[in-house]
């Protein structure tokens, strides 16, 4: 069966009404990752595929910005990643994750798909629809087992996106170097963020 992207909005549908909540406006997304961003993100992308989109408010609402044609594929679990999990704070916070990303992207329900996933799975699940993204953008889990499994699965499956990636110390380079050094293929960072460009 040739699936579709039509298809994968069908299996990620989003709730008939949009959450009565009061909205979360907060966002890590800042200046030096937005500039990064804009740099390598396309106005005429026509499929983004974001691993972490949180509440929605921040890299989600920029690339609906900045490709306003473009479908944007938003997959994350919506549970928080360990650091935050950890904080009595946040992990209050996150109790409604989800529903806060829906609210915040509500006017762009017709072309951002919620995908309640682990991010490996549903970059499998992008290909068996025979995504073509233009970009894909890192910023779920910052562990190095974490982000090596991802750039590892993204490159073996979608090996002509550009990958833009956030939050990225020593250990994040380090997973993205590992991942990429049997591939001909090459990261370099700017600033804290990390670049595969083709």
């Amino acid at each position: 069966m040739d699936r579709t992207i039509e298809d994968l909005k069908k299996l990620f549908k989003w709730p008939d009404e949009k959450p009565n909540i009061e909205p979360f406006t907060n966002t890590f997304f800042n200046g030096d990752t937005l500039s990064v961003l804009d740099m390598f993100l396309r106005e005429d992308a026509k499929c983004v595929i974001e691993l972490g989109s949180w509440f929605g408010n921040g890299s989600t609402a920029f690339i609906c910005f900045k490709a306003p044609k473009a479908n944007v594929i938003c997959i994350d679990t919506w549970l928080g990643s360990w650091e935050l999990l950890v904080n009595d704070e946040w992990v209050n916070k996150c109790q409604n994750s989800y529903e806060q990303f829906i609210f915040n992207q509500w006017k762009n329900k017709d072309r951002v798909i919620p995908m309640r996933v682990d991010t490996v799975n549903g970059l499998y699940t992008c290909k068996d629809h025979n995504i073509e993204p233009d970009l894909i953008y890192f910023d779920s889990g910052h562990k190095y087992e974490h982000v090596r499994a991802e750039v590892s699965a993204a490159y073996k499956l979608f090996p002509k996106a550009v990958f833009v990636g956030d939050d990225c110390d020593e250990e994040v380079f380090n997973a993205v170097k590992d991942a990429l050094k049997d591939e001909q293929a090459r990261a370099y960072q700017i600033n804290q963020r990390w670049v595969k460009a083709l």
